[in-house]
């Protein structure tokens, strides 16, 4: 989804296209918006409870509910997974895309989404990466 379009994001991406999550939600992003070098420093200035840090977390968070609540509102799943090392890093924004999320919704519908970081060893990753570079090669 890193290439879904955030509607209040302008800035250029890597792909080419402007205002892709990756561009306000990636780790090199939320670190730049926090004032801080990586996400190690990222995540000391969240758990210190740095009002810069936790602004990007969450703007962040934001973020990635925009993108994420057409996914829910299309397949109204009863889990939504955040992958990468941000929600281990920074737990808080599992919490933060949960409210988020909630926010991007249908009120007064019953939403009953988990929201939860994934959990992935490096053999997982590596056959992640694997078929999706088979499903990329295929085209």
């Amino acid at each position: 989804m890193g290439h879904a379009r955030v509607p209040q994001s302008s800035r250029r991406c890597y792909c080419g296209k402007t205002g892709c999550l990756e561009t306000v939600a990636s780790i090199p992003a939320v670190c730049q918006a926090a004032g801080v070098d990586d996400l190690d420093a990222l995540a000391g200035s969240v758990a210190r409870g740095d009002k810069n840090a936790r602004g990007a977390l969450r703007q962040a968070a934001e973020s990635v509910a925009c993108v994420s609540a057409a996914a829910v509102l299309l397949m109204s799943p009863s889990r939504v997974v955040v992958g990468g090392e941000l929600p281990h890093a920074c737990p808080q924004i599992v919490t933060d895309l949960h409210d988020a999320l909630a926010e991007e919704l249908i009120p007064g519908v019953p939403w009953d989404i988990d929201v939860v970081p994934a959990i992935l060893d490096d053999e997982d990753r590596a056959m992640g990466a694997a078929i999706a570079a088979g499903t990329y090669s295929q085209g």
